[in-house]
């Protein structure tokens, strides 16, 4: 940020004590992080492939996508509050949005939406 390469940045981490990577962003202006799991817990794969014989995500990550393709237009606030009521056994958490934007009116939009020319 201090040296001009970005204006904003999201980062949404999913593995497993995710919290303790994502807290490094503490006090960075324009990082907004969301993590699967606080810093001393797990983050539960969810969905498993059987054609490669692996677990492909976690819930956390699948909610995310879901929601953002259902509503671009999601505030981040509301954002938070799905993926904290629909990803079982870790606790989400959302780091740094002091110095992000406004939770309540901003959204990932510019972020996961290809704009149209």
């Amino acid at each position: 940020y201090s040296g001009g390469k970005f204006r904003k940045m999201l980062m949404c981490v999913e593995p497993c004590f995710s919290g303790s990577v994502v807290d490094v962003v503490q006090g960075v202006p324009g990082v907004l992080a969301i993590s699967s799991a606080n810093e001393k817990e797990s983050s539960f794969a969810d969905n498993y492939s059987n054609e490669l014989g692996v677990w492909m995500c976690d819930r956390f990550s699948s909610n995310l996508v879901s929601s953002i393709r259902q509503n671009p237009e999601i505030t981040y606030r509301d954002l938070y509050t799905y993926l904290v009521k629909h990803t079982l056994g870790s606790h989400v958490r959302i780091y740094n949005a002091s110095l992000f934007d406004n939770l309540y009116r901003s959204n990932p939009r510019e972020f996961f939406v290809k704009e149209q020319k």
